[in-house]
């Protein structure tokens, strides 16, 4: 696929990049793969110092960073400042936290002592989407390195200079060598990656019809992998797409069952609180909802019913490093941020210890197994 930045306003080309050779994708997998060798045996302290300097660099460099963004994908750019700063806090959230998430949790079995333990497994192969350029890469970093996992990542074709900008942050953090790795690759060298032995776990966010070729292809290759899913793209020039409400909306409308990526409001009529949840929950898509009302029992009983992976009351969302992020249904699965967010690629190992007991020896008669060797009883 093409590395381009295209102008929002008018899709002409403003810059192009080269994919990976074979030999440069090799060369980057070796060095993943020796970095993990060592980065999983650091402490937690010692990856938190290369994370948070991460996040000290993106609110030093949060104006150019900011600029990149608006330039190749058209974020505006107070919201481009914003998503920088968050993206640095989801950074700093995991480099305090991950230590207490990951400690290991005792077990209460009827004899002996057990515990489990978590611990990373490896490299992992992350492809994300540029609707939000430095907060996709943000909440996979974050996490899997503090873990002590390492991280390959296919950023969107149409987000390069953010992909390189987010990269070079960790070479002046002082990140080992193959810590943090973009990859300017095709879809076929992203295949061979999942299909890599040196490759771990996949997590990509992006469409429904991506995941599902990616999942499989992880699956073949019997490696865990998340989703985040959803509607990428009307073939059109430019990035500009008309706020639209529609209304009257037939069942056989594709529009009442597709989830549309962009400014698209559905408004449907039902006559019930009833109505409303089953309306809700007849969809293929389900990342999240809200529901609005001042009767705020009421608010929390029907957010109940609603099959999403998120539910707000009187708002839309909430932008929180502690609050996990996910879909269930075509829309994915799997946890991105809070706690659940840096479990989806550790090894959950139980320890179990039983205290050993001596062989039985009766008195002024050595048992057989107490014999040594060489020795007649």
């Amino acid at each position: 696929m093409p590395y381009q930045s295209l102008s929002p306003a008018t899709g002409d080309l403003l810059k192009s990049f080269a994919e990976a050779t074979g030999p440069q994708l090799e060369a980057k997998l070796v060095g993943a793969s020796a970095c993990f060798a060592v980065w999983r045996h650091n402490s937690y302290a010692e990856r938190a110092k290369i994370v948070t300097k991460v996040a000290a660099l993106m609110l030093d460099h949060q104006e150019s960073l900011a600029r990149t963004m608006t330039v190749e994908m058209g974020k505006r750019i107070a919201d481009a400042r914003g998503e920088v700063a968050f993206s640095a806090a989801i950074l700093s959230y995991y480099a305090k936290n991950a230590e207490r998430f990951l400690a290991p949790v005792a077990l209460h079995p009827a004899k002996a002592e057990a515990h489990m333990e978590s611990s990373p497994i490896g490299v992992i192969f992350a492809v994300e989407r540029w609707n939000f350029p430095y907060y996709q890469l943000a909440r996979v970093a974050g996490p899997h390195l503090m873990a002590g996992n390492v991280l390959m990542v296919k950023h969107a074709g149409n987000v390069p200079q953010c992909a390189k900008a987010f990269e070079a942050l960790w070479t002046e953090a002082g990140a080992p060598a193959g810590l943090y790795t973009n990859l300017l690759i095709s879809y076929d060298q992203a295949d061979a990656i999942i299909d890599d032995a040196r490759v771990k776990g996949v997590a990509l966010t992006g469409s429904a019809g991506a995941g599902a070729k990616i999942v499989a292809r992880a699956g073949q290759n019997l490696k865990p992998s998340s989703m985040e899913l959803g509607g990428k793209r009307i073939p059109r020039a430019a990035s500009f797409m008309e706020p639209t409400i529609l209304t009257c909306i037939t069942p056989d409308n594709p529009a009442c069952r597709e989830e549309f990526f962009g400014p698209v409001a559905l408004f449907f009529r039902v006559k019930d609180e009833a109505a409303r949840i089953v309306l809700a929950n007849d969809s293929d898509f389900d990342l999240g909802g809200s529901v609005f009302t001042k009767d705020i029992a009421r608010g929390k009983r029907v957010a109940s019913q609603i099959d999403t992976g998120m539910m707000f009351g009187n708002n839309l969302d909430w932008a929180d490093a502690d609050l996990p992020f996910g879909g269930v249904k075509t829309s994915g699965y799997g946890r991105e941020l809070g706690d659940m967010g840096i479990q989806q690629f550790v090894n959950k190992k139980l320890v179990g210890i039983s205290a050993a007991e001596a062989p039985a020896v009766t008195a002024g008669k050595a048992s057989a197994a107490s014999v040594p060797v060489g020795e007649t009883a």
